[in-house]
């Protein structure tokens, strides 16, 4: 009985401790159907679940169905995450740092979700930004020597990522607001895509993210959902950075007025200097050459404003050195009436606004001018078409020399100040210029020896004044030009000459100087230079050696200067053409229209019998291979028309039917002109090289021969380009009894020419005075030698600071 009685009760304590442990089983799936458990470290904390987290269930059908699983798989797989969490943490940690984002993603998005799922998400996105800034500065450092690869989809795989986190986040937040992606999170995805130079739209992108913050504020009433200042900075910069235009620029203002405007319940958020700065930028680089000027000086004037009326230099919002240096840049730039004039105004200003703030008794506005404000100045001196430029930018020079000889700045001329200098005397149409280059180039040389300015030699100031010589008129410029250049060749390498070497911008201009000569002699020596420069890119493959368009067009111009062989320079152009359609060549290769109407101007320059037949030819195949698609670049326009009717006008023939056969050249481009829009119009120069074809090439007995010069003229008039030239080619074509029936009472002299240009209808001369037909490049060679220099006096810089550190 006692046994019994035992084994009784050891039953009923059986059944009892069974039915204890099966009600706490029952009770713990209870709480878990209405509670949401997580981790806390080690520990599960578990919490009511929120009604409202479920109220969207409707939407997130996909996603629910996506992570729903049966209970037990459900409850096997929980326990494992709680085991696990620190070790996923830990394995997203080292994928990251393995530059193994996608896989990091992926990991996650198969976790359950839990605590570990924010930060994990963070930590990723953190990572990539972190990535990207590494890369970034990578891609500047590559820039400094070689020409820069162009960007592939690897290269925004990185975006998309981040970009990717941020909408899953914002999808996980629809169950859960603690997973809601915060003011840090986005500040990340806005960094990424605000620092970047070439991704299309990046600005537009920015803004949303910060839009879609705030509609988060609004919603959740938290401060970590405001955006912060570094994220307004970067959506502004992307609009300076690859979003570059009007557009762009306005969104930067709008972007800044809002700052202003949430500024009044988040004082963190006013805009300060580097905002402003960076809105200046953006107008400055938007391209609206008639307005980034006033846009970008009106942004600066609103913070000198504020500045003085507040706590003067003291204020977040006064502008510094860097602030006019941003405005003198888009004064420069631009187009707008009188912008160099604006820019030297504002160069002036500097030092008065610097010593007024002062003398108020509040901190004086720190803008003193640096090296780069007067350089700025200079350089839109150097590009204006201003009478007098030249002597402006010597005015500024010499004022730069006093400035700093008599101890009131440390600021003086620099190679850059000397470069600008002589870039402008190269366009004055003085004829003394180039005695007043050599003065400054003698001046620079003098600095380079003495090191009092610590001027270096400098591949860019002997390039300018080797330009200034291809630009001059000067009989022994050829001669000059090939002496820099041989001492650059002998100095190369030598203590103070490390930044001084020869590139393709020196042969360039080399040949340029050397064509002036118009000879046989002078375009076998171009030719030859060009061979050698080809055999040393072979050679050595450095990228101040890569031949560029420009180069094959100085050659192919100075044959044509020559007279003489111009299938030598059709050779050359074969050549280029062949290379480039076969892939063989970088883009700066690529044949443009400049190209092929410097081949017209040698055929059409040179003694060549049938040289209009050959001109024709040439305009023809770029019609072909622009209409084919094959080189969109060869569209030829005007200046390409004008080209082969010059030759027609100039060719001398031996007999009526040649010259019959030239008048069929002639009528037909003239028409292909007026019908193929595309190409251009017809300019002054194009009505005069046809009546000159008239008056050459037809017979004065000819019928056609005044009903054709006359239909030419009356269409001249129509489009308002009569000009005295054209008035004489016309007397020349047609007999004088029409031509004073033409002219009406403009016409004075009888038989012999003599004309009142003001008695003409206004209508005939209203766009004489507009600029004439000129070729335009769209691309821009790149210039490897000005990112040699740069990195080098970078380098050397850093490195000084290291030694003085």
């Amino acid at each position: 009985m006692p046994l019994r009685g035992r084994l009784s009760a050891s039953g009923a304590g059986s059944v009892v401790a069974t039915s204890c442990w099966a009600l706490l089983v029952l009770v713990f799936l209870g709480i878990l159907s209405c509670c949401h458990a997580y981790f806390v470290g080690n520990q599960i904390q578990i919490q009511p679940r929120s009604s409202t987290n479920f109220q969207n269930n409707k939407d997130l059908g996909p996603f629910i169905a996506r992570h729903k699983l049966p209970s037990r798989q459900f409850s096997r797989r929980f326990h494992t995450s709680l085991s696990s969490s620190g070790d996923l943490e830990t394995e997203i940690s080292s994928l990251c740092d393995a530059d193994r984002f996608e896989k990091a993603i992926e990991i996650l998005e198969r976790e359950s979700l839990g605590a570990h799922t924010k930060s994990c998400y963070a930590t990723i996105l953190k990572n990539l930004a972190d990535r990207e800034e590494q890369l970034e500065e990578q891609r500047i450092e590559e820039k400094s020597s070689v020409i820069s690869k162009p960007p592939s989809d690897k290269d925004t795989v990185r975006y998309l990522q981040s970009s990717r986190i941020l909408d899953r986040l914002l999808e996980l937040g629809k169950l859960d607001s603690e997973l809601l992606p915060t003011a840090d999170d986005f500040n990340c995805v806005i960094k990424m895509w605000g620092s970047s130079d070439y991704v299309e739209e990046a600005s537009i992108k920015c803004r949303s993210y910060l839009r879609t913050l705030w509609s988060l504020h609004n919603k959740e009433q938290e401060q970590k959902f405001v955006p912060l200042k570094e994220s307004y900075f970067y959506a502004i910069r992307a609009c300076s950075q690859r979003d570059r235009g009007s557009d762009a620029a306005k969104r930067a203002e709008n972007l800044m007025n809002e700052m202003e405007s949430a500024g009044r319940d988040h004082p963190d958020l006013l805009p300060d200097r580097s905002i402003a700065n960076e809105v200046m930028n953006a107008w400055g680089k938007s391209g609206q050459r008639f307005e980034q000027g006033k846009r970008s000086q009106k942004v600066l004037e609103k913070m000198i404003e504020i500045a003085l009326a507040e706590d003067g230099g003291g204020h977040i919002m006064a502008p510094d050195t860097n602030s006019f240096n941003i405005v003198l840049n888009a004064l420069a730039q631009g187009r707008e009436r009188n912008s160099e004039i604006r820019a030297e105004d504002l160069l002036q200003r500097m030092e008065l606004v610097n010593r007024n703030a002062g003398k108020s008794g509040k901190t004086p506005i720190d803008c003193r001018p640096d090296e780069t404000s007067f350089n700025t100045v200079l350089n839109g001196w150097a590009s204006s078409r201003h009478r007098g430029a030249a002597d402006r930018a010597i005015d500024i020079l010499e004022h730069m020399k006093k400035r700093h000889e008599a101890g009131l700045t440390e600021v003086h001329p620099d190679e850059s100040t000397y470069n600008t200098v002589l870039k402008a005397l190269a366009k004055s149409r003085d004829p003394s210029s180039i005695d007043r280059a050599e003065a400054v180039f003698d001046e620079y040389l003098e600095g380079c020896e003495s090191g009092g300015l610590n001027l270096s030699h400098n591949a860019f100031t002997y390039n300018s004044m080797i330009n200034c010589y291809a630009k001059s008129k000067h009989p022994e410029a050829g001669k000059r030009s090939l002496e820099l250049f041989e001492t650059m060749k002998a100095n190369r390498g030598k203590p103070g000459w490390e930044f001084c070497f020869v590139d393709v911008f020196t042969y360039t201009s080399l040949i340029d100087a050397i064509s002036k000569q118009q000879s046989y002699d002078a375009s076998e020596q171009a030719i030859s230079l060009l061979q050698e420069f080809e055999k040393s890119f072979e050679e050595t493959q450095d990228m101040r050696f890569r031949p560029n368009i420009r180069l094959y067009t100085s050659t192919v111009n100075a044959i044509g200067r020559s007279h003489k062989s111009p299938d030598r320079a059709r050779d050359i152009v074969d050549r280029v053409e062949s290379s480039y359609i076969e892939g063989l060549t970088h883009w700066e290769g690529k044949p443009d229209v400049v190209f092929y109407n410097a081949l017209i101007n040698a055929y059409g320059w040179s003694d060549m019998e049938g040289r209009s037949q050959k001109s024709f030819d040439i305009l023809k195949h770029m019609v072909s291979l622009f209409e084919s698609g094959t080189l969109d670049d060869a569209k030829p326009d005007t200046v390409s028309f004008n080209s082969v009717l010059n030759a027609c006008a100039h060719e001398r023939t031996k007999g009526q039917t040649k010259s019959d056969s030239i008048m069929k050249i002639v009528v037909e481009a003239f028409d292909l002109l007026n019908s193929a829009t595309e190409y251009g119009n017809p300019d002054q120069n194009t009505y005069v090289q046809v009546l000159i074809c008239i008056a050459n090439h037809m017979a004065k007995n000819d019928e056609k021969r005044a009903t054709m010069a006359e239909a030419t003229f009356l269409q001249c008039a129509a489009k308002g380009l009569v000009s005295p030239n054209i008035i004489s080619k016309l007397h020349a074509a047609i007999p004088n009894a029409l031509f004073q029936k033409i002219m009406g009472p403009a016409s004075s002299g009888g038989r012999v020419l003599r004309f009142d240009i003001s008695k003409l209808p206004q209508d005939w001369t209203d766009n004489v005075y507009a600029p004439g037909s000129r070729s335009r490049r769209r691309q821009k060679n790149f210039q490897v030698t000005k990112n040699v220099i740069s990195n080098s006096m970078r380098k050397g810089n850093n490195r000084n600071k290291n030694v003085n550190s």
